[in-house]
């Protein structure tokens, strides 16, 4: 297992949903550790195009970095990328930017990615998500700072999002009852009659679409056989002493997480399973060498 980097950029078409998309698409991989907020970029390297969307996420992975290559190119096929010249436009740009604390330059293939250090929108939202990586691969970067802990000051639900789609009797109940107790917002409404929400904790999105008494069919936008949402705490207790206070129906008693940390399910009004969880700080996984960096 490895602990790898992916960035994620677009900038053409419907830019956030496209992001979304590729997320829930690179669950495939691994599993994903963390999920940094969005943050809109200037074109690098051909400044005549459309702003982009960034983001950056953390995986854990069997996948070795060919392995992981050809994902990555593969699902940039999927999400409709077209050929384009160098720094162009793109409806989706998808780097490997380290796979664990490997070096190695192969046709093709440069680990840590080349532009790991150099580039703004890669790296500020690693030092969000993982800031011990970013120190162990650029240590003398300019984007480096003195840094207050990424949740300081945010609610204990906080960031990762592993499932993207859910169905619901009463969307606008739901819809309500995740921005009240989870702390989503909503950013977009259909004009269907019963509408369909798009909601939003910072850059993590959940749709929460019409359904029926039958197990619901997901929206094609997203992951097919979702039925789960995962969301990763950075305050486990915190969090939980919270889903007790809101009376959440199903909350079971802390147990202990695949590959180490704690987790406990619950559920929402529809009867959707959740799930809180938090893992021990990737930390644990660089070498020796990397903790003085």
């Amino acid at each position: 297992m490895a602990i790898a980097g992916v960035g994620l950029g677009a900038n053409r078409g419907d830019r956030l949903r496209t992001l979304v998309r590729a997320v829930g698409l690179l669950r495939r991989c691994g599993t994903l550790l963390a999920l940094s907020s969005v943050v809109e970029t200037e074109p690098f390297g051909e400044p005549d195009q459309p702003r982009f969307l960034n983001q950056v996420l953390l995986l854990e992975t069997e996948l070795s970095p060919r392995e992981m290559l050809r994902h990555l190119k593969s699902l940039e096929r999927r999400l409709g990328r077209t050929p384009t010249y160098r720094w162009g436009p793109r409806e989706i740009d998808l780097d490997l930017l380290f796979h664990g604390s490997l070096r190695l330059e192969w046709p093709g293939l440069s680990l840590p990615h080349p532009g790991l250090c150099e580039r703004g929108f890669v790296l500020e939202p690693l030092l969000e998500i993982a800031p011990e990586w970013a120190r162990f691969w650029c240590p003398a970067s300019p984007y480096l700072r003195p840094l207050t802990s990424p949740t300081e000051g945010a609610s204990p639900m906080t960031q990762g999002i592993d499932h993207l789609a859910i169905a619901a009797r009463d969307t606008q109940a739901l819809a309500d009852w995740y921005c009240r107790v989870l702390g989503f917002e909503v950013i977009f409404t259909s004009q269907k009659n019963p509408p369909t929400f798009l909601v939003r904790r910072g850059a993590h999105a959940l749709e929460i679409m019409p359904s029926n008494d039958s197990a619901p069919v997901p929206h094609a936008f997203f992951d097919p056989g979702i039925r789960h949402i995962a969301l990763s705490v950075a305050d486990f207790d915190a969090a939980y002493q919270q889903l007790q206070a809101e009376e959440v129906a199903g909350l079971e008693s802390p147990g202990e997480a695949a590959g180490g940390g704690r987790l406990a399910n619950f559920l929402d009004p529809e009867g959707n399973q959740l799930q809180i969880v938090w893992r021990p700080s990737p930390l644990a996984n660089l070498p020796a060498e990397g903790m003085s960096g």
